[in-house]
């Protein structure tokens, strides 16, 4: 007989993972848009239209990577629910099995 063997515990812990990298993945991406922020408006490093029109695309860019890390962050809350909703329903499955027997 055929069967599909899953390790939700390892899919738990490896969502759980994911969740916890993307919250540092923002953390980077925030630092790093501060920074370059900071670079063209506030500490003159970087002065005129090429500066200004960098600071603008780093805001399209911003939005970018602030849903990338969204759908991360969404994904693995999605395995983990899936992973203990599966678990629930294998223990429904033995209990029904083992009246069976």
């Amino acid at each position: 007989m055929d069967y599909i063997e899953i390790d939700t515990e390892a899919i738990k812990v490896a969502s759980d993972d994911i969740i916890i990298l993307t919250n540092e993945l923002n953390e980077l991406f925030e630092d790093t848009f501060q920074t370059i922020d900071s670079m063209v408006k506030k500490e003159d490093i970087w002065l005129g239209n090429t500066a200004e029109q960098f600071a603008l695309d780093t805001l399209y860019d911003k939005v970018n990577y602030a849903a990338f890390k969204n759908s991360l962050n969404e994904y693995a809350r999605y395995l983990s629910d899936y992973s203990a909703e599966f678990n629930t329903k294998i223990a429904g499955l033995k209990r029904n099995w083992q009246s069976l027997k």
